[in-house]
């Protein structure tokens, strides 16, 4: 053994091999410890051990220059692959957790790295497919690969309470869920290709209405006031139905458009884009709903599919991605113009996630690069370095950790995120949040010196209140 660590209640032990291996023992009994689930395997000697301030995750610092880090739920179970972060010059001798969201690093050459963590990161059961929250609340839906959908209450995000609704398996599929902004609904599409709409009046329980809408072969949106609904039928055409009766749906007005495979409204539902296969996106007035009419030029978005689109929440701002390793935005008022509308184009590679913040000052676009980036929609300038997802081990090989949706809560800065190790993670993008650390972490005296180190073009400015 290379390594001990003892957890904060002291009633387990970790212990750390030349092999690779974490071994955990349950100590609650000293005389007669108990071996705690199989061995994790690592990919390097582990040469020191952490256990977080509440016990909910593990970290272990490797002679290949990683940290592999364990979550454990509150039975002390593993629930997801390691998190391995990388990029220490030498092997890691010595580790700490600095706070719920911070682990601190140092390897044998005297190098100290802080790594932000996503203060709460939970397993919904299986792997995570989407994550959706209520657009009025802090009702936080999560679709499960076996199409089921389980729901969470976050009003404090560092603690979600699983919630009893649950949305059977097979009744939703990944892209076809959209959650209402006006009506306690959730529409999405089954693993038949029909659409449903369930009634979310209540937390602990669901009900799915009557009323089937065929041929919504992969996605739904709401229309005005959520007494319509907008799908892609398996011909392609888009169709609205009217739900004021959403035991007895019916169909407005004629089919529209063609060669769509994907939609998304304006929060108010009276604007639709609606992406074709060829990578153009149209837009329709929904105002009326019996008689939707295009909206201003038919958009040039990425140069293959569109995987993802979003309005901004005053309807002021079009954003759309996808495999081209681009981000289109367009100013809405441009559209009831004649000529292009303005583009602005940014280029954090293949995006199929984006989402706007509650006031839409922030947006966050996610894709396969492992990374979530935040940019400020004023400058269009990445708020802060890429959340970095880093990658994850298992039985000894990493692969990258990516994300499969990423949405702002519409009640703050926090943001969540469903990764492929089966996980959903939550993390606060609050600037002023890591401002404070930096302040709490560094003192009067030094702060001019570093000022000149990092920022030597710019004058020292007294930060943090200080005169």
């Amino acid at each position: 053994m290379l390594a001990l660590a003892f957890s904060p209640d002291g009633r387990e032990l970790a212990a750390g091999t030349m092999a690779g291996d974490v071994l955990r023992l349950d100590i609650d009994d000293p005389g007669h410890p108990r071996v705690i689930g199989p061995p994790l395997v690592t990919g390097g000697e582990v040469r020191t051990l952490a256990y977080g301030p509440d016990k909910d995750r593990l970290a272990a610092g490797l002679g290949n220059r990683d940290i592999a880090l364990w979550w454990l739920d509150d039975a002390g179970t593993i629930f997801a692959a390691a998190n391995v972060l990388a990029g220490h010059g030498s092997a890691v001798t010595g580790l700490f957790f600095a706070g719920p969201e911070h682990v601190i690093g140092v390897d044998a050459g005297g190098s100290l790295r802080d790594w932000h963590l996503p203060p709460t990161v939970f397993s919904p059961g299986q792997r995570p497919a989407f994550t959706r929250f209520a657009p009025a609340g802090d009702r936080l839906a999560v679709g499960l690969a076996d199409g089921s959908v389980r729901f969470w209450d976050t009003g404090d995000p560092a603690l979600p309470m699983r919630l009893d609704a649950t949305i059977p398996a097979g009744a939703c599929t990944a892209a076809g869920v959209w959650l209402s902004t006006e009506r306690d609904l959730l529409a999405c599409v089954d693993a038949h290709g029909q659409a449903h709409i369930w009634d979310m009046a209540t937390l602990d329980s669901v009900r799915r209405f009557d009323g089937v809408i065929p041929s919504a072969a992969t996605t739904v949106a709401f229309g005005p006031g959520s007494r319509s609904l907008v799908t892609v039928r398996s011909d392609s055409a888009a169709q609205l139905w009217s739900i004021d009766d959403p035991d007895k749906p019916r169909p407005l007005g004629q089919p529209f458009g063609h060669d769509y495979d994907m939609v998304v409204a304006s929060a108010d539902g009276t604007r639709l884009a609606a992406a074709r296969t060829t990578g153009e996106i149209d837009l329709w007035d929904l105002s009326d709903p019996a008689h939707p009419r295009p909206w201003g030029t038919t958009l040039t978005g990425p140069v293959q599919r569109t995987a993802a689109m979003a309005f901004s929440p005053d309807g002021r701002t079009f954003a759309a991605g996808g495999i081209d390793h681009g981000i289109r935005l367009w100013t809405v008022a441009d559209f009831s113009h004649s000529g292009d509308p303005t583009v602005t184009r940014l280029s954090p590679g293949v995006v199929f996630a984006i989402d706007f913040n509650h006031d839409g000052t922030r947006m966050v676009t996610a894709g396969l690069e492992s990374e979530l980036h935040v940019w400020d929609t004023g400058t269009m300038a990445e708020v802060y370095w890429p959340i970095s997802l880093n990658a994850a081990t298992v039985s000894g090989a990493t692969f990258p950790r990516r994300p499969t949706s990423a949405q702002f809560r519409p009640s703050g800065d926090w943001l969540v995120t469903s990764l492929d190790d089966g996980t959903v993670a939550l993390w606060n993008t609050d600037p002023q949040r890591t401002a404070d650390r930096v302040c709490a972490l560094t003192t009067e005296s030094d702060l001019p010196a570093k000022w000149r180190e990092h920022f030597p073009q710019i004058s020292y400015r007294a930060p943090c209140g200080w005169r």
